[in-house]
């Protein structure tokens, strides 16, 4: 979700927002940038936070589009054996069968990018943990810009990237090469280490807005990092030094993983040092996530986070909210991405789709739902919240709600949220760019951060 080069980013309001305008057509959600070396701080605008709502449970809102597998129509998603169009597609490293045991961030296969003379790179295949504790694979790519590195390595930016689909052909890293290319200026000053998650581009149904599966491939992939720095250079593979310290970035699902990270590191991942988190348009506030999405031109998410549910939790089942004609149609998650995943399930008037009023009407849903929202647990470091304030999608008044519950979180560190007049879903990356690289510098510069809880 890169964007071409920096606009003029507007001028961050704190006044806020409507919600959701008018929707566009469904894309997937643009892979974030690595940053570039940031300006001088300057200091945010920081918005007060709203009183936030009564916290009534999600529903199993920003669902993003593509697939892996179906909660129900395939009963082996857990079946290690991979797909034909899956991750032994052009551009994926092949996971081995059956898959060597290895801590989390350790490394089972690289290969290195073709990314010409300014940038160095690699595809990397990790261990990580699913959700049930299991050892698995997931895939990624980390770049750092050629040349000598500063004293201590290339500061580290993991990314958390944005709705790509739950098929194995929608891992990012599969044009790890061309995304660099169309956006290596982001780059300049930083090492960037971006995720595929769990099941892109790897066995098993990508568990979409599934929190701590998301967390744990972020922080593994930090940790895989780590290792790649020290394992390249004897073989003749160009070696990458980067920093221990790093940030967390990512928009749209990114910006859900992002703060997942956030809240899960302590208990998952305390060894690595973690400098802040930056989160842009971040799916909370489920429930009125839900109410927006049924029935409109963002269906589709509505089916990807419930098929991911049903995949990831053995207590829920896609016959217990959805009718028959629609569980017929959830084989899509494993083939296509997001378009493909709209034209399937936007179609359908919501009766079509859904045999009760509103899931979060129904146990064990409910809790699921809720324990996979935002704004249960404080992120003990610094964190920023940006968001457009014409955002389509994730209405930019559900950030004011998130604002205002972290606030009150025991142990939250210092939190500071931005608006964007005029700015949609996508938009909104160019917009606040310089906002978010000025942040991302003070982070490894060592300055005091913006507080709006204060």
């Amino acid at each position: 979700e890169p964007p071409a080069p920096a606009p003029e980013p507007p001028a961050p309001t704190p006044e806020p927002p409507a919600p959701a305008p008018e929707p566009p057509e469904p894309a997937p959600d643009p892979p974030a940038p690595a940053p570039h070396p940031p300006p001088e701080p300057a200091s945010p605008q920081p918005e007060p936070p709203p009183e936030p709502p009564p916290p009534e449970p999600p529903a199993d809102p920003y669902a993003s589009p593509a697939s892996t597998e179906p909660g129900e129509s395939e009963p082996e998603a857990t079946e290690p054996e991979p797909e034909p169009a899956g991750y032994d597609a052009p551009g994926a490293l092949v996971v081995p069968q059956p898959l060597p045991p290895g801590d989390p961030g350790e490394i089972i296969d690289i290969e290195e990018l073709d990314l010409g003379a300014d940038y160095i790179g690699y595809r990397i295949l990790y261990h990580s943990r699913s959700l049930r504790g299991d050892d698995i694979a997931v895939s990624g790519f980390v770049a750092t810009p050629a040349g000598e590195p500063p004293a201590g390595g290339w500061p580290l930016v993991a990314f958390a990237h944005g709705t790509t689909g739950m098929a194995d052909v929608c891992a990012p890293s599969h044009d790890a090469e061309e995304i660099i290319a169309e956006d290596g200026a982001y780059l300049e000053g930083y090492a960037v280490v971006a995720t595929d998650y769990e099941g892109l581009g790897t066995p098993g149904l990508h568990p979409y807005i599934v929190g701590v599966s998301e967390a744990r491939g972020v922080l593994d992939s930090v940790r895989a990092t780590q290792h790649v720095g020290s394992m390249l250079g004897a073989d003749g593979m160009p070696r990458i030094s980067v920093t221990e310290e790093f940030v967390v970035w990512g928009h749209s699902q990114g910006g859900h993983a992002a703060l997942h990270a956030g809240q899960h590191w302590q208990e998952y991942a305390p060894e690595l040092e973690l400098l802040g988190v930056a989160s842009g348009a971040p799916p909370s506030q489920f429930s009125l996530l839900y109410t927006i999405l049924l029935g409109g031109p963002f269906q589709g998410y509505v089916a990807m986070a419930s098929g991911a549910f049903a995949e990831a939790y053995d207590e829920i089942e896609l016959q217990q909210v959805f009718t028959d004609e629609a569980i017929g149609l959830f084989e899509v998650l494993e083939t296509g991405c997001t378009d493909e995943v709209f034209e399937v399930f936007n179609p359908l008037a919501s009766e079509e789709m859904l045999k009760v009023e509103n899931p979060l009407s129904v146990p064990p849903w409910d809790r699921v739902i809720v324990e996979n929202d935002v704004n249960r647990a404080p992120v003990p470091v610094p964190l920023l919240i940006l968001h457009g304030a014409d955002d389509e999608q994730i209405p930019a008044i559900s950030s004011q709600f998130l604002l205002g519950q972290l606030c009150t979180q025991t142990g939250q560190g210092p939190t500071v949220r931005l608006e964007y007049p005029g700015e949609h879903h996508s938009g909104a990356i160019d917009a606040h760019r310089d906002d978010l690289l000025e942040w991302i510098g003070a982070r490894f510069a060592g300055e005091p951060a913006p507080d709006s809880c204060a």
